[in-house]
């Protein structure tokens, strides 16, 4: 083989839309020049927005993965990301020693993006005692490393406590971030072993990746937009509909998305479901309506697309916590 140092094995889950995780990996080294290969230790069934279901791959299935494609190609550097079970964590501990890997990159990922913990007590245990003295670079988020140390990190100063403990346990170099966007600790940790790979010096290695990874933040801006965009897409879209049209169905077809992934925004931008923004623009509006006009309750109820004022005057009850006749007498 012509450079042998230069091939890098990722071990890390899958992403299905490549902001993190393996196919993240892969951008990050092709972008860089870099031969790797991969081995996956979770499937995924996420989006832009989270993750909603994970399947784990069995152990003998990772350790196969493994030693097929460090025999073929000799890697010395290993880009490590998701690991869930305390059997592939034996695994790849012990593949690190066996195979001699020179550069271990480590990027702990404890909560998912939107917040789900993906780590068990066993598996967090085993990483301290096992993977951390292994590993060259440790790239980690406050709110990863918080959990791990049993710590909280609010200032400055805490931030280096926690950098001195995880050292503490055999790691040589770690960088804790404070706030990346989803897969920028990813992209972060590829480029340090990519850079790695070009044989720079670790600080040199870790620089670089800091510029790689600025670059990489301004094209996620994109996504947030769209995410943003659609948001106000369908606030404006319930304040014209609203009086005909209050099954989020309706407008999840209007923008061809399905209802799961139009909670997923509406909760990501306002922790509020699709159901309840347009249930709270309704009573927003029968309020002022009460307030403002001298019209009858049946009257509202009907221009409010109501079939009844019965069903009217439950439906308000519920979400006010009031009869229409008492709001309109209180105000």
């Amino acid at each position: 083989m012509k450079n042998p140092k230069k091939n890098i094995l990722i071990i890390a889950g899958s992403d299905s839309v490549g902001g993190a995780g393996i196919q993240a990996d892969i951008k990050v080294f092709e972008a860089l020049g870099i031969p790797s290969v991969s081995v996956i230790t979770s499937i995924t069934v996420q989006n832009t927005l989270g993750i909603q279901e994970f399947f784990d791959l069995p152990s003998n299935i990772i350790e196969a993965q493994i030693e097929a494609l460090v025999n073929d190609t000799q890697a010395k550097i290993l880009k490590l990301g998701m690991i869930r079970n305390v059997n592939v964590l034996k695994v790849i501990c012990d593949m690190i020693s066996k195979y001699n890997i020179q550069s271990v990159i480590y990027n702990p990922i404890v909560y998912s993006s939107n917040g789900d913990e993906l780590m068990s007590r066993d598996v967090i245990s085993q990483i301290k005692n096992r993977l951390l003295p292994l590993s060259t670079v440790v790239v980690i988020r406050n709110i990863d490393a918080e959990y791990i140390l049993g710590i909280t990190i609010e200032s400055n100063e805490d931030k280096q406590k926690a950098i001195a403990q995880l050292k503490a346990f055999g790691c040589k170099e770690v960088v804790l971030v404070d706030s990346f966007f989803h897969g920028k600790n990813n992209y972060f940790s590829s480029a340090v072993a990519s850079y790695l790979s070009k044989n720079n010096s670790l600080e040199d290695a870790i620089n670089n990746a800091y510029l790689f990874a600025a670059e990489k933040e301004k094209e996620k801006r994109i996504v947030s937009e769209r995410i943003n965009l659609l948001y106000q897409e369908f606030i404006d879209a319930v304040s014209k509909y609203y009086k005909d049209n209050r099954d989020v169905r309706f407008y999840s077809d209007l923008f061809n998305v399905s209802n799961r992934y139009l909670s997923q925004v509406t909760k990501a931008v306002s922790n509020k479901t699709p159901k309840t923004i347009i249930e709270d623009y309704l009573i927003e509006q029968i309020e002022l309506d009460l307030q403002n006009s001298f019209s009858t309750i049946q009257e509202i109820a009907y221009r409010n697309g109501f079939s009844s004022q019965a069903h009217f005057t439950k439906f308000f009850k519920k979400k006010v916590g009031v009869p229409p006749s008492n709001f309109r007498k209180k105000k």
